[in-house]
Protein backbone atom coordinates (compact mmCIF):
# COMPACT_ATOMS: atom_id res chain seq x y z
CA UNK A 1 0.00 0.00 0.00
CA UNK A 2 1.79 3.31 -0.53
CA UNK A 3 5.01 1.82 -1.40
CA UNK A 4 4.69 0.22 2.14
CA UNK A 5 4.80 -3.55 3.36
CA UNK A 6 1.92 -4.07 5.89
CA UNK A 7 2.43 -6.14 8.88
CA UNK A 8 -0.86 -6.54 11.02
CA UNK A 9 -1.73 -8.43 14.16
CA UNK A 10 -0.38 -11.84 14.37
CA UNK A 11 1.29 -12.97 18.10
CA UNK A 12 3.84 -11.18 19.83
CA UNK A 13 5.04 -13.58 23.09
CA UNK A 14 2.33 -16.16 22.40
CA UNK A 15 -0.50 -13.60 22.83
CA UNK A 16 -2.50 -11.79 20.19
CA UNK A 17 -1.55 -8.32 19.36
CA UNK A 18 -3.50 -5.45 17.54
CA UNK A 19 -0.08 -4.03 16.45
CA UNK A 20 0.30 -2.60 13.11
CA UNK A 21 3.61 -1.62 11.81
CA UNK A 22 5.15 -0.75 8.21
CA UNK A 23 7.96 -1.24 6.26
CA UNK A 24 8.45 1.16 3.10
CA UNK A 25 10.83 -0.13 0.24
CA UNK A 26 12.26 3.33 -1.15
CA UNK A 27 13.64 4.34 2.43
CA UNK A 28 13.58 1.08 4.19
CA UNK A 29 12.33 2.44 7.46
CA UNK A 30 9.66 0.74 9.63
CA UNK A 31 7.21 2.91 11.69
CA UNK A 32 4.63 2.07 13.66
CA UNK A 33 0.57 2.68 12.72
CA UNK A 34 -2.42 3.14 14.58
CA UNK A 35 -3.64 -0.27 16.05
CA UNK A 36 -6.32 -2.07 15.61
CA UNK A 37 -8.97 -2.21 17.94
CA UNK A 38 -8.82 -6.10 18.54
CA UNK A 39 -6.24 -7.97 18.56
CA UNK A 40 -6.18 -11.05 16.39
CA UNK A 41 -3.84 -13.89 14.66
CA UNK A 42 -4.29 -16.09 11.27
CA UNK A 43 -6.80 -13.72 10.31
CA UNK A 44 -7.39 -12.76 6.79
CA UNK A 45 -5.77 -9.24 5.44
CA UNK A 46 -6.98 -7.73 2.01
CA UNK A 47 -6.66 -3.81 0.29
CA UNK A 48 -9.65 -2.24 -1.39
CA UNK A 49 -10.06 0.98 -2.61
CA UNK A 50 -7.03 1.95 -0.71
CA UNK A 51 -8.68 0.57 2.76
CA UNK A 52 -7.21 -2.39 4.53
CA UNK A 53 -9.55 -5.14 5.88
CA UNK A 54 -8.63 -7.21 8.70
CA UNK A 55 -10.88 -10.07 8.54
CA UNK A 56 -11.87 -12.71 11.71
CA UNK A 57 -9.39 -14.53 12.86
CA UNK A 58 -8.27 -15.87 16.37
CA UNK A 59 -8.68 -13.84 19.75
CA UNK A 60 -6.67 -16.48 22.18
CA UNK A 61 -9.12 -19.56 22.17
CA UNK A 62 -12.00 -17.76 20.22
CA UNK A 63 -12.80 -17.40 16.12
CA UNK A 64 -13.79 -13.97 15.11
CA UNK A 65 -16.33 -12.79 12.96
CA UNK A 66 -14.96 -9.30 13.73
CA UNK A 67 -13.44 -7.06 11.02
CA UNK A 68 -11.98 -3.61 11.01
CA UNK A 69 -11.29 -1.16 8.01
CA UNK A 70 -8.20 1.19 8.38
CA UNK A 71 -8.23 3.99 5.81
CA UNK A 72 -5.19 6.42 5.63
CA UNK A 73 -7.02 9.43 6.89
CA UNK A 74 -9.60 7.82 9.44
CA UNK A 75 -7.28 5.04 10.91
CA UNK A 76 -9.00 1.76 11.83
CA UNK A 77 -12.83 1.81 12.19
CA UNK A 78 -14.85 -1.64 13.06
CA UNK A 79 -17.95 -2.51 10.04
CA UNK A 80 -19.92 -5.08 9.74
CA UNK A 81 -19.05 -8.61 10.91
CA UNK A 82 -18.96 -11.53 8.78
CA UNK A 83 -21.74 -14.25 9.23
CA UNK A 84 -19.68 -17.09 10.43
CA UNK A 85 -16.72 -16.79 12.90
CA UNK A 86 -13.61 -18.33 11.26
CA UNK A 87 -9.58 -18.40 11.33
CA UNK A 88 -7.25 -19.95 8.42
CA UNK A 89 -9.40 -18.89 5.73
CA UNK A 90 -8.74 -17.28 1.98
CA UNK A 91 -9.43 -14.37 1.40
CA UNK A 92 -9.16 -12.28 -1.94
CA UNK A 93 -10.94 -9.16 -3.75
CA UNK A 94 -12.72 -9.29 -7.04
CA UNK A 95 -15.07 -7.12 -8.61
CA UNK A 96 -14.63 -4.42 -5.95
CA UNK A 97 -16.10 -6.96 -3.37
CA UNK A 98 -14.15 -9.30 -0.87
CA UNK A 99 -14.68 -13.40 -0.71
CA UNK A 100 -13.78 -14.87 2.57
CA UNK A 101 -13.10 -18.78 2.16
CA UNK A 102 -13.21 -21.53 4.19
CA UNK A 103 -10.96 -21.99 7.17
CA UNK A 104 -11.63 -23.45 10.86
CA UNK A 105 -14.28 -22.20 13.67
CA UNK A 106 -14.15 -25.87 15.81
CA UNK A 107 -14.76 -27.50 12.41
CA UNK A 108 -13.70 -27.55 8.65
CA UNK A 109 -15.61 -25.02 6.75
CA UNK A 110 -16.93 -24.88 3.13
CA UNK A 111 -18.74 -21.68 3.48
CA UNK A 112 -17.82 -18.76 1.21
CA UNK A 113 -19.07 -15.35 1.71
CA UNK A 114 -19.15 -11.90 0.39
CA UNK A 115 -18.63 -8.46 1.41
CA UNK A 116 -19.89 -5.25 -0.53
CA UNK A 117 -18.36 -2.25 0.41
CA UNK A 118 -21.12 -0.01 -0.77
CA UNK A 119 -23.67 -1.51 1.12
CA UNK A 120 -21.91 -2.62 4.10
CA UNK A 121 -23.35 -6.29 3.88
CA UNK A 122 -21.91 -10.00 3.69
CA UNK A 123 -23.93 -12.92 1.85
CA UNK A 124 -23.75 -16.30 1.90
CA UNK A 125 -21.87 -17.50 -1.36
CA UNK A 126 -22.03 -21.16 -2.68
CA UNK A 127 -20.47 -23.04 -0.61
CA UNK A 128 -16.67 -24.63 -2.08
CA UNK A 129 -17.29 -28.57 -2.95
CA UNK A 130 -14.42 -29.49 -0.23
CA UNK A 131 -13.55 -28.06 3.51
CA UNK A 132 -10.49 -25.89 3.37
CA UNK A 133 -8.59 -24.75 6.42
CA UNK A 134 -5.28 -22.74 5.21
CA UNK A 135 -5.86 -22.97 1.72
CA UNK A 136 -4.45 -20.69 -0.84
CA UNK A 137 -6.59 -18.59 -2.48
CA UNK A 138 -5.99 -15.96 -5.72
CA UNK A 139 -8.00 -14.47 -8.94
CA UNK A 140 -6.64 -15.18 -12.23
CA UNK A 141 -8.60 -14.59 -15.28
CA UNK A 142 -11.50 -13.20 -13.67
CA UNK A 143 -12.51 -16.13 -11.36
CA UNK A 144 -11.40 -17.03 -7.95
CA UNK A 145 -8.33 -20.06 -7.46
CA UNK A 146 -8.71 -22.04 -4.03
CA UNK A 147 -5.38 -24.65 -3.86
CA UNK A 148 -5.13 -27.02 -1.33
CA UNK A 149 -5.50 -26.86 2.37
CA UNK A 150 -6.38 -29.20 5.18
CA UNK A 151 -10.18 -30.96 5.22
CA UNK A 152 -9.92 -32.53 8.44
CA UNK A 153 -8.87 -35.40 7.15
CA UNK A 154 -5.67 -35.10 5.32
CA UNK A 155 -3.79 -32.15 3.36
CA UNK A 156 -5.63 -31.65 -0.24
CA UNK A 157 -3.91 -31.82 -3.47
CA UNK A 158 -7.62 -30.76 -5.24
CA UNK A 159 -8.15 -26.94 -6.82
CA UNK A 160 -11.67 -25.42 -7.04
CA UNK A 161 -12.18 -22.79 -9.96
CA UNK A 162 -15.42 -20.35 -8.96
CA UNK A 163 -17.23 -18.43 -11.09
CA UNK A 164 -19.03 -15.50 -9.68
CA UNK A 165 -21.86 -15.16 -12.30
CA UNK A 166 -22.77 -18.16 -11.74
CA UNK A 167 -22.09 -18.79 -8.24
CA UNK A 168 -20.85 -22.03 -9.03
CA UNK A 169 -17.35 -24.08 -7.52
CA UNK A 170 -15.78 -26.44 -10.52
CA UNK A 171 -13.23 -28.92 -9.38
CA UNK A 172 -9.71 -28.52 -11.84
CA UNK A 173 -7.02 -30.71 -12.58
CA UNK A 174 -5.53 -31.52 -9.30
CA UNK A 175 -1.69 -30.91 -7.66
CA UNK A 176 0.48 -33.62 -7.63
CA UNK A 177 0.27 -33.77 -3.80
CA UNK A 178 -1.57 -32.68 -1.07
CA UNK A 179 -0.84 -29.15 0.56
CA UNK A 180 -1.54 -26.73 3.24
CA UNK A 181 -0.20 -23.51 4.42
CA UNK A 182 0.25 -23.22 0.29
CA UNK A 183 0.65 -19.99 -1.31
CA UNK A 184 -1.15 -19.23 -4.58
CA UNK A 185 -0.86 -16.23 -6.98
CA UNK A 186 -1.63 -15.10 -10.37
CA UNK A 187 1.73 -13.12 -11.77
CA UNK A 188 2.77 -12.71 -15.65
CA UNK A 189 -0.87 -14.04 -16.55
CA UNK A 190 -0.17 -17.36 -14.57
CA UNK A 191 -1.09 -19.31 -11.85
CA UNK A 192 1.59 -20.06 -9.49
CA UNK A 193 1.73 -22.00 -6.33
CA UNK A 194 4.19 -22.03 -3.90
CA UNK A 195 5.83 -23.71 -0.88
CA UNK A 196 3.20 -25.11 1.35
CA UNK A 197 3.20 -28.03 3.95
CA UNK A 198 2.22 -31.45 3.59
CA UNK A 199 1.12 -32.46 6.44
CA UNK A 200 4.81 -33.72 7.72
CA UNK A 201 6.94 -31.33 6.41
CA UNK A 202 7.65 -27.82 4.64
CA UNK A 203 8.01 -28.17 0.84
CA UNK A 204 9.66 -26.35 -1.40
CA UNK A 205 7.59 -27.30 -4.94
CA UNK A 206 6.66 -25.01 -7.32
CA UNK A 207 3.96 -25.47 -9.97
CA UNK A 208 2.32 -23.45 -12.40
CA UNK A 209 -1.28 -24.19 -13.78
CA UNK A 210 -1.25 -24.58 -17.83
CA UNK A 211 -5.18 -23.96 -18.69
CA UNK A 212 -4.89 -24.96 -22.22
CA UNK A 213 -3.99 -28.59 -21.17
CA UNK A 214 -5.57 -28.58 -17.99
CA UNK A 215 -2.40 -29.58 -16.10
CA UNK A 216 0.17 -28.53 -13.61
CA UNK A 217 3.66 -28.08 -14.57
CA UNK A 218 6.91 -28.27 -12.16
CA UNK A 219 8.92 -25.14 -12.28
CA UNK A 220 12.30 -24.75 -10.48
CA UNK A 221 11.94 -25.44 -6.64
CA UNK A 222 12.58 -22.76 -3.84
CA UNK A 223 15.99 -23.10 -2.37
CA UNK A 224 14.74 -22.98 1.01
CA UNK A 225 11.32 -25.02 1.68
CA UNK A 226 8.90 -22.79 3.76
CA UNK A 227 5.14 -22.19 4.53
CA UNK A 228 5.55 -19.01 2.29
CA UNK A 229 1.71 -18.03 3.50
CA UNK A 230 2.25 -14.30 2.69
CA UNK A 231 2.98 -13.63 -0.53
CA UNK A 232 2.96 -10.85 -3.21
CA UNK A 233 4.06 -10.42 -6.54
CA UNK A 234 5.35 -6.53 -7.41
CA UNK A 235 4.55 -5.65 -10.54
CA UNK A 236 4.96 -2.29 -12.84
Amino acid sequence: MNDNLIFIGGLRDYKPTNEVSSWNFKTKIFQKLPSMNQSRFWHCVVLLNDNIYAIGGLALDEELTSVEMYSVSNGWKEIKNMITPRRHAGAIVLNAKIYVIGGYNGSYLKSVECYDPTTNCWTQCADTNEARDLCGATVHNGQIFVVGGFNGVRCSSTVERYDPQRDVWTKIWSLSIGMKCVNCISFDNQLWVIGGHDGGKCINNVSVYDGSNDKWLAKKSMPVAGYYYCFSALQN
